[in-house]
């Protein structure tokens, strides 16, 4: 049952430039799928709530969150104004963007800039529990140096995970069914998996089914607002 819980702000770490990562302690009895998300509620404003894709996995001992901080909203000033022992009020968990059970197919990952945070938690879940998950991971993002995880990923490439970077203001292409049926071997069992901009996911959704992929194949995460 969804319920709210209590939980300890512990610290941050900028993981490249205008994103951070925000560390929370995990509350008792909270479990979760990778791939869900919370809300996090305004303190003095409690029925103002906002989401949060977890960027951690279950294996780990905290709930992290990762979130671009070029906006100005009240959401991001307020986590810039946490201190370490400050107790938040979250919700939880939520969504239904989580991996395939039962499946040694090969999942192909499709993230749009910050869209890229539920599969640190879904591929580093995979490995970590030692799951037989061939997965690809595709990432569009505007430059190197604003890509999250990028050194995390590249660590993993030694694990079985595919790893393709389109910088899109650095001359790389857009990322396109033609693209990906370049680098990978597509079959009717891949699983795609799309997380970004309501546009991005638009885009390359409806590209992937106008290439004869079954829309049950494709789950969809949409990040509004960052």
């Amino acid at each position: 049952m969804l319920k709210d819980f209590k939980t300890t702000y512990l610290d941050k770490q900028t993981i490249c430039e205008d994103t951070v990562s925000f560390n929370f302690e995990k509350p008792a009895h909270f479990e979760y799928q990778s791939g869900q998300f919370i809300e996090l509620f305004l303190e003095h404003n409690p029925g103002v709530a906002y989401p949060f894709t977890l960027s951690s996995f279950p294996g780990e001992p905290y709930l992290t969150i990762t979130t671009r901080m070029w906006s100005q909203s009240k959401f991001k000033i307020w986590l810039e104004t946490l201190v370490p022992g400050q107790m938040v009020t979250m919700t939880g968990p939520w969504g239904n963007f989580v991996l395939e059970e039962g499946t040694e197919n090969l999942s192909i990952f499709l993230a749009g800039g910050i869209g890229i945070t539920p599969f640190r938690s879904m591929v580093k879940e995979a490995i970590d529990s030692e799951k037989n998950l061939p997965s690809s991971i595709f990432h569009s993002n505007k430059f190197s140096r604003t890509t999250p995880f990028k050194k995390e990923f590249e660590a993993l490439l030694n694990r079985g995970v595919q790893l393709y970077y389109l910088m899109t203001q650095e001359g790389s292409e857009r990322l396109s069914f033609a693209y990906i049926n370049s680098k990978e071997n597509i079959t009717r069992d891949s699983r795609f998996y799309i997380s970004g901009a309501p546009v991005f996911i638009d885009t390359l959704a409806d590209d992937l089914v106008a290439n004869g992929i079954q829309e049950k194949m494709i789950r969809v995460d949409s990040f509004s607002g960052y």
